[in-house]
């Protein structure tokens, strides 16, 4: 994790300025808080999803879906498994940040 870290913001300065003080550099215990728990988060993964054993079908794709009613709906899946048995599986890796709410309203029928 750090010696990616040491490459991102140098591919991506506006990554060091998430650490950053108001207009300053990247405060350094800051980085390290969060490289740690980074490092934490990956190796619980790594536990839950072995993905030497895993070969996805899929990563990252794109959705686009039209219903009927002419609302696009537009995602991307993370991750899809399909099983021997033709079982698929979708799985969206969540940050553990839960969304805000929204206030803008949609129309709605029925």
């Amino acid at each position: 994790m750090a010696g990616e870290w040491e490459r991102l913001p140098a591919a991506k300065p506006e990554l060091a300025e998430l650490f950053a003080e108001e207009g300053g550099a990247p405060v350094p215990e800051r980085v390290a808080q969060w490289l740690a728990e980074a490092e934490r988060l990956v190796e619980r993964w790594f536990t839950l999803e072995d993905p030497t054993r895993l070969e996805p079908a899929g990563r990252e794709l794109f959705v686009e879906a039209t219903l009927d009613s002419g609302l696009t709906l537009r995602g991307i899946i993370d991750w899809v498994d399909v099983a021997p048995t033709g079982e698929v599986r979708l799985v969206d890796y969540k940050t553990g940040k839960a969304p805000g709410r929204s206030t803008r309203r949609m129309p709605c029928s029925g």
